[in-house]
């Protein structure tokens, strides 16, 4: 594809955003990194995802507050404060962190699968489909609960993979990116 960048300004744009390539090529091959420690050290993967959930509640928390005081919300408030003794469990306590992670997926997936059930007994278009996903999405939360060690390793196994695609595909645009802006930049 050709862009005619005669005129300034666009050719300015185009230089900059063909510009950042570099930094995209980092980034790209920063998640391959990482999606490979993920799939190699999977039970580290999961304690530092609890230490980022303890980061964001930390931060989640302080919002909340801020918020809540400043309107005068009693919910808001509680929440905050609900999510600052979560964060300093995950962080003091990764473990605990993770624990929770888990039982919130199996809470999500065991009413996920109610719902779903539900919409196959109530006979909502493709009945077949809403039964089996009702029920591998229970099976799921039975697996997660009684199986806590599988559980932590299938979420460090999809992390892995999630960032080995994100930082392949990121590493194939800034290719491009390079391309285009040695292109741009001889124009």
């Amino acid at each position: 594809m050709v862009v005619d960048v005669s005129d300034r300004g666009l050719r300015v744009l185009v230089e900059t955003v063909t510009g950042f390539w570099r930094r995209l090529l980092v980034i790209g091959v920063l998640n391959i990194i990482a999606g490979l420690a993920a799939l190699i050290w999977p039970g580290a993967t999961v304690l530092v995802l609890a230490v980022l959930l303890g980061i964001f509640l930390l931060i989640s928390g302080a919002a909340l507050l801020a918020i809540g005081a400043s309107v005068r919300s009693v919910l808001m408030i509680v929440l905050g404060l609900l999510a600052l003794v979560a964060a300093v469990i995950c962080l003091v306590h990764p473990g605990a962190g993770v624990f929770a992670i888990l039982l919130g997926c199996a809470l999500w997936f065991f009413v996920n699968g109610v719902v779903e059930i539900s919409a196959a007994i109530l006979g909502v278009a493709g009945r077949l489909l809403w039964g089996v996903l009702g029920v591998l999405s229970i099976a799921a939360a039975v697996i997660m609960v009684s199986s806590p060690g599988v559980a932590v390793f299938t979420v460090a196994l999809i992390a892995g993979i999630s960032f080995l695609i994100h930082g392949a595909g990121e590493v194939g645009l800034a290719l491009r990116l390079r391309s285009a802006h040695r292109v741009v930049v001889s124009a």
